[in-house]
């Protein structure tokens, strides 16, 4: 499970507090807008595997069964 905490303690790296990442710090185009940026976000689906008396909650707009996640990171990955 995404959540499961030894998922979360290897997988999950929070950053630094106040920290600009060097691609948009040295970045003059960038920096005055984005100077407080940690990183990115996105979303994706992944396939799921769920009880059957919960499938209707996990049917997307394509007719799979799958789980949405959101995501962060850096820009290094």
């Amino acid at each position: 499970m995404l959540i499961s905490p030894s998922f979360y303690r290897r997988y999950i790296k929070l950053p630094l507090p106040d920290r600009t990442p060097p691609e948009i710090r040295l970045n003059p185009r960038l920096y005055p807008f984005f100077r407080r940026v940690l990183g990115a976000i996105d979303c994706t689906h992944l396939d799921a595997w769920v009880p059957e008396d919960t499938l209707a909650h996990y049917w997307n707009r394509k007719g799979r069964i799958s789980q949405n996640v959101f995501t962060a990171c850096s820009f290094d990955m």
